[in-house]
């Protein structure tokens, strides 16, 4: 008996370390925009959002002297309401903001890692629902072994 609660609990620590794993999103961090003339970039890393939304901001003003650009990053507290078209966001995420410029934008995304890069497939959130299902299968198989 004791070697079965062993076994129980092995399995379900590996799912709860599975589901943080498959739980947390990872985001591009990244900036590059022009302003007062110059060019400012800072070095592409990744972070994770305490929020759980990716961002990405495009800085866009008539005025050269402004900030334009591109700013990509773990959202803080840009993204709270994001579904709610009341507060201006359409069904992709996005919504106009005079924040960042006449014409800025932002965008906020939790659908896969790296959703604020575009172009990404999300074969991380793949992995973890077929791993997700071996795992809980292998499982099943064993129950009937003990």
């Amino acid at each position: 008996m004791n070697l079965y609660l062993a076994s129980k609990f092995n399995q379900l620590f590996i799912i709860f370390l599975l589901y943080k794993y498959c739980e947390s999103i990872e985001c591009i961090s990244y900036h590059k925009y022009f302003e007062e003339n110059k060019v400012r970039e800072i070095v592409p890393s990744t972070c994770i959002p305490s929020s759980g939304y990716c961002v990405k901001a495009i800085y866009s003003d008539t005025d050269p002297l402004k900030m334009n650009g591109i700013s990509r990053g773990c959202d803080k507290n840009d993204c709270i309401g994001v579904n709610v078209k009341a507060y201006g966001w359409d069904r992709n995420g996005c919504k106009s903001s005079k924040d960042y410029g006449n014409n800025g934008s932002i965008c906020c995304c939790n659908n896969m890692d790296r959703c604020n890069e575009s172009g990404k497939l999300g074969v991380p959130s793949v992995f973890c629902i077929f791993f997700l299902c071996i795992t809980l299968t292998f499982f099943k198989l064993t129950h009937y072994f003990l």
